[in-house]
Order: C-alpha cells, then structure tokens, then sequence
C-alpha cells in the first residue's frame, strides 16, 4: 500500500461480512480522497446512496487515526455504529530499529512508538475494530530488493511483526487478519508461495490467528500483471483465503475522468476477460486523481467507480461455427441480453488504417525551459517481455498559453545491441517498427526542445502492435530546467497493444449472435476475443478460446 502517497487525511471505507467468501458477490472495501466532500459521505443523504447501500465496513489507516480530532474519528465510529457497519484498520506492522540501516524505508515498518500512540487512541475512545489489516509485510520485510530493506527471514519477519499484531488483537480478540502484498512483485520470486504460506503459519503460531484473506496491491502500470495474479488467486484459494485487489486508475492518467475510465478497464480486464472475480473490490486512490469522492453519478469521481462496477456482471458462451463464432450473452444468472452489440477482434493493427492514437493533456511545469520526448521499452517501467511495436510521430503542441510544437519519428533499420530496427507502411503512412525480446533495454529519446512555462498541451502518440506483442514499456514527455536538470510534471504513456475489428453482431432476443469473419487462432498465438463492451446495466465481458 501507498499510503504516504494519498492526500493528507482519507478515510478507509471497504465492505467485508464476518468472515470471507470464496463464493458469491465481491465485499466492496473503500478507501476514499480526503477531500472536502468527505463528510458527505456519512450523511443518510448524500449523493451516493446506491453505493452506500453497498458499504459494510468502514476502515481508517493507522496515520489518520494518530493524527485526526478525537471528533472526527468518533463521527467515523459512530455513523459505522448506528448503520450496523463494521470497522477495519490498516497499519505497518513490521517493528522498525531506531538505529539499524534496515526498515528506515516509509513502507511496511512502524516504529514502537507509533503503534503505541494507535492502541492509545483506541484505548483513550474505547474503539473497536473487526479487521486488521498488514501493509505487504512479506515484500517489505524479505524480498524488497531496495537498500532499506531488512530482508528478514521469515521466522524472524513473523518475530517482528507478532508482538504488534498481539497488541491489537489484545484489544479486540474477534480480529480478522488480511495481509496486502504488491503483484507482480512478490509473485517475481521463485519461493513466494513457500514465503507466504510459511509466513501465515508461523504467525498464526504466535497470534492464535490465521490470515484470512489477502490481498494484491497489482501493478496495473506493468503489462506482467495478468499471470502472477491468477497464481495468486489460486495460491488464495489452495489456502482457504479470500483474495482481493484493488480497481485502481494507475500512475499515468493526468485527469480524473482518465483516472476512472482506466480503472474501469483494469477491473473489466481482471474480471471479465480473465475472470478472476475476487472475494474483496478495493477502491482507493493514492495519485492525484480521482480529486473528489462524491456524486456517485459523476464519471470523475471515485464513487462513480464503485457504481460502475455494482452493474450486472455478464456472461459469453461461445464457439467456433464454420468461418466465425456463434454464441449467447446473458447475464450471470443467465438471462439473455437483447440488442446488445458484440464485436469480434484478432489482436495487432490494421494496416490499412491510421495507428490507434492517445492524445493526453498536460501543464508544462512553472521551472521548465525544456522539453523531451521519446518511448521506453523493457527499462523504466517495471516491466519486460517480448516486443513487437509499431510507433508513429510522437507529437508535443502546446494549446493555451504558448505555441510551441514539436514533433519527433525514429525511423531506422538495422539491427542495434540485440534490438531490430525497420519500418512499416500503416494507413498510408510510414511508421518504425521495433523489436526487442525480454533481454534488451530501448531506451529512445528526441533532442530538447523548447517549452513555455505554465502552458497547457496535448501529447499525440500513435502506437500498436504487430500481432498483440508489447507494449512492455511507455511512449513520455519528459522536462528540464535551464541547466537541463529534470523536473517533476512528466507525463507518461502506455499505448494499447491493439486490435483488429474483423466481425461486429446485435443480439437476438434470447441473447444468441453470431459473428461471420473471425478466423480460429490455435495455442502459442495471440488468442482472437469476443467482446461485449458493456453499457449502463451491464459489465463487460471477454470470450476467448484459449483462456
């Protein structure tokens, strides 16, 4: 968890029943901004009653109840009292040294003193939590790889992190544990499950208490999620835990309404083209944006999220006939879904059509003189794999408040330190086509150029790919200062794989279609899909033949 990321003061709302649930509807966990309109959101009548509906339990992070008025945290416990709603805390539970090289790191590590003023607060206000939960004790405690880290084995993680997990369940002994670790980035090790299961042994050990569910922390920004959190889930489910994840908008988007409209394609990607349902949805921001929680009805905000993601989830049912696909939409429960539109798509780009374009808004930074642009691939991401891309003229333009423009293309051919360099002919135009395997960095930047300080422009990237290989890596626009110092207000893009529009259908009646054009794919290429995109009532959903 970020929580030093998230704006000063939030509050932590999240829906979980008593115990968790390996079947049925995903608990809704909450972790709302700290805006201005948070105390709206306790109020019998504010602009979110069909979410609220939804929400069983309310959660406050470690900090915030160290640091809010004795009020405030009354007026939380007190609204989860009279609405029958449970109430959960978050903290770092691994014993950091006043004096050690290791655990000074902001993640994962309390120090005694700061728990000792959490079990004040609830001693002082006669608190009393049903939820526990671990801020990714594993990653931070053994397998974070960064200088601070103590890379403790597990015996000795779980002698650190026993004692204070004791002082809260000494308060409230009926205590459910979770624990939240980072995906992929546990999952990168080749030990993790015997790390993680170890780890829950000992600990119930010496706490009387079983991990009951945990919980990934997915890096949406990474194009490796999509694996390691299907191992997680099976490696919950061996374990008789409940897994959750978080629906979050990722690091990149420069908007609210980005923010939310990525974290509703992370969710339908998880969900239903992987269809990986979770026992807990946790919805939570700790980037600039979403910049408000309330109305529900708002496609900026943070409870229009949970709202889209309360839509009826949906099924398809399908297979190959002849030269296309046939098959049937409904929902879950299996009622047929009428005059719905269905596409079918292989992956890659369409040759004879312009490169998928983002065009994403930005504000030059107030300090920067300079500007530089270029795409990344297997280096500064997090990330790596096997690319096979296609990018256009990478274009900066400045819309109000200045007028400068640059634009950039890196054609060339050849074969550079393991990397093929050539160039394709994409609707009519010429674009470079790079590919790199896992093993090698691209690293590609324009020259500087200049920019106006405080003015607003738009970054243009076409992208794709050739047959849905990449993007493992960014296209970004990059500032400097007059000494060509970096400065913060970077803004970074990761461009679609791609897809090729092949065959489109409208339901019938009793929610059968059929799509004509869609050529059968076999094992070891990039499966073709089957989409409903979804509409106001109704989630989306990912037919594929070889999920």
């Amino acid at each position: 968890m970020r929580w030093l990321l998230a704006p000063l003061l939030a509050l932590f709302w999240l829906t979980a029943s008593g115990a968790s649930a390996l079947a049925g509807e995903p608990e809704i966990w909450y972790l709302p901004i700290m805006q201005p309109d948070w105390r709206d959101l306790l109020s019998d009548t504010g602009p979110w009653q069909d979410v609220a509906n939804n929400i069983s339990v309310i959660g406050i992070p470690s900090w915030w109840l160290q640091s809010a008025p004795d009020s405030d945290i009354l007026l939380v416990f007190n609204f989860a009292k009279n609405n029958h709603i449970k109430l959960e805390l978050e903290t770092a539970v691994i014993i950091r040294g006043t004096t050690a090289a290791c655990g000074q790191n902001d993640e994962g590590y309390s120090y005694l003193t700061a728990i000792a003023a959490q079990i004040a607060v609830i001693d002082r206000l006669q608190l009393h939590f049903d939820i526990l939960t671990m801020d990714e004790p594993v990653w931070n405690g053994t397998y974070d790889p960064g200088p601070n880290s103590c890379h403790f084995s597990i015996p000795d993680l779980v002698g650190q992190v026993a004692p204070i997990v004791n002082m809260f369940v000494a308060r409230n002994p009926d205590l459910r544990l979770v624990e939240i670790e980072p995906v992929p980035a546990v999952t990168n090790f080749p030990d993790w499950r015997d790390s993680l299961s170890n780890f829950r042994a000992l600990l119930a050990r010496q706490t009387g208490k079983l991990i009951r569910d945990i919980q990934s922390d997915t890096g949406w920004d990474n194009p490796s999620w999509k694996q390691p959190l299907q191992d997680l889930r099976t490696f919950a489910h061996q374990q008789n835990m409940g897994l959750g994840f978080y629906m979050y908008g990722g690091s990149y988007p420069t908007s609210s309404a980005q923010w939310v409209s990525q974290a509703v394609q992370h969710m339908e990607a998880a969900e239903g083209v992987l269809g990986i349902i979770p026992e807990q949805a946790i919805f939570t921001s700790w980037s600039p944006f979403p910049q408000t929680n309330l109305p529900e009805t708002s496609p900026t905000t943070l409870t229009s999220l949970i709202k889209s993601y309360l839509r009826d989830r949906t099924r398809i049912v399908a297979e190959f006939m002849g030269q296309g696909v046939q098959g049937r939409l409904t929902s879950v429960e299996g009622k047929p879904i009428a005059n719905a539109t269905v596409n079918g798509y292989v992956p890659g780009v369409d040759f004879g059509q312009p490169l998928p374009t983002t065009v994403t808004p930005g504000i030059v930074p107030a300090n920067a003189v300079y500007g530089l642009i270029g795409y990344r691939l297997n280096i500064e991401c997090s990330c790596a794999g096997m690319n096979d891309i296609l990018v256009g003229t990478l274009t900066y333009q400045e819309t109000q408040g200045g007028t400068q423009s640059y634009n950039w293309a890196n054609i060339a051919h050849g074969n550079y330190g393991g990397v093929i360099y050539d160039s394709e002919w994409v609707g009519g135009v010429q674009v470079s086509r790079v590919i790199a395997n896992p093993t090698v960095f691209v690293p590609q930047n324009s020259t500087f150029f200049p920019v106006t300080p405080g003015a607003q422009f738009n970054f243009t990237v076409p992208a794709s790919t050739i047959g849905g290989e990449g993007w493992y890596g960014h296209a970004m626009v990059l500032f400097f200062d007059q000494n060509h110092n970096g400065v913060a207000g970077a803004v970074f893009v990761v461009p679609d794989s791609g897809r090729r529009l092949m065959s489109t259908a409208t339901t019938a009646a009793d929610g059968t279609f059929a799509l004509p054009r869609l050529p059968r794919v076999g094992p070891g290429s990039a499966p073709v899909t089957v989409e409903f995109p979804g509409d106001g009532t109704y989630r989306a959903v990912t037919w594929s033949p070889l999920r």
